[in-house]
């Protein structure tokens, strides 16, 4: 993965972290199907087993946008985030803060043939 393509802060860079891990997959959908997704976050649980008690904390319509603040559960982790990267159907990131962990998690959609 091209690590210059994400909006890492500063201090997540991969090249400050103590811990870095990315994953790629393609998949056969429109760009718009997975930003759907990826931003309805109400939904989560549907396809992600490790995400549960999702909680949006300044807004109701259950969708991230550019200033989400959410609660959530993860690996057994109470997680507290903000939206830190947010252009539509391109990229979406958000920071993790939990007991003993402070991480940053980016998705980047890149359209192929």
């Amino acid at each position: 993965m091209n690590t210059d393509t994400i909006n890492f802060p500063s201090d997540y860079h991969p090249s400050k972290c103590p811990v870095f891990v990315s994953n790629e997959i393609t998949i056969n959908a429109p760009k718009e199907d997975i930003w759907f997704w990826l931003t309805n976050i109400t939904t989560w649980p549907d396809w992600y087993n490790n995400a549960s008690n999702i909680q949006l904390l300044n807004q109701k319509d259950g969708h991230l946008n550019s200033h989400s603040k959410f609660k959530w559960r993860t690996f057994n982790t109470n997680i507290e985030s903000t939206v830190q990267d947010f252009e539509t159907h391109r990229s979406l990131a958000w920071d993790a803060h939990g007991l003993g962990l402070h991480a940053y998690h980016a998705w980047l959609i890149i359209p192929n043939d």
